[in-house]
């Protein structure tokens, strides 16, 4: 019936939504261990916030964690 197929593509669209959420969590983690190596002087909990504020975008996030570390 046509509700059968709408409800399969929402579950379709939900599962895709979520993969898509897991995705950009496990790059998140991944950015922020990398700038974790480069700037190991900076608290996690403060390159994870860089990275979240910066929408994981590495460049923008090594340019804020420079700015971070040229006081120190």
């Amino acid at each position: 019936s046509q509700y059968e197929a709408q409800e399969a593509a929402a579950r379709q669209a939900s599962a895709e939504a979520a993969e898509a959420r897991r995705i950009q969590r496990a790059e998140h983690r991944t950015v922020v261990e990398t700038l974790c190596g480069m700037f190991p002087n900076l608290d996690k909990e403060v390159i994870d916030d860089v990275v979240r504020q910066k929408q994981g975008r590495v460049g923008l996030a090594v340019d804020a964690c420079l700015a971070l570390t040229a006081g120190s």
